[in-house]
C-alpha cells in the first residue's frame, strides 16, 4: 500500500472518529435535556410532604444521569486525543 493510500485510510478513520464525536454530544444534550426535567419535577414535589419517595428517586436519578454526562464526557476526550494522535492535527494553545 502507497503512502497516498494510507493517508486516504487515515483521512476515512478521522471522519469515522468525528462522527463518533457528534454522537457523543447528542448523547450528552440528551442527557442535559433528562437532567432538565427531573429538575423540574423535582421543583414541583418539593414542598409537597407526601412526596418523599418520589423526590428521593428523582435525586439518584438525578445522580445517575450526572454520571452518565461524565462518562459520555470521558468518550468525547478520548477521541479527541484519538483524531489528534491519528491526524497530527494539535490542539491550539491560547
Amino acid at each position: 500500500m502507497n503512502e497516498k493510500e494510507i493517508e486516504l485510510l487515515k483521512n476515512n478513520l478521522a471522519i469515522v472518529i468525528q462522527k463518533n464525536q457528534e454522537r457523543e454530544a447528542q448523547a450528552l444534550q440528551g442527557y442535559q435535556e433528562q437532567l432538565k426535567a427531573i429538575n423540574c419535577l423535582y421543583d414541583a414535589l418539593e414542598n409537597d410532604p407526601y412526596a418523599t419517595e418520589e423526590k428521593a428517586f428523582l435525586k439518584k436519578l438525578e445522580a445517575d444521569t450526572i454520571e452518565k454526562m461524565q462518562d459520555e464526557l470521558n468518550h468525547e476526550k478520548g477521541l479527541l486525543l484519538e483524531y489528534v494522535d491519528l491526524t497530527g492535527i494539535e490542539i491550539k494553545g491560547d
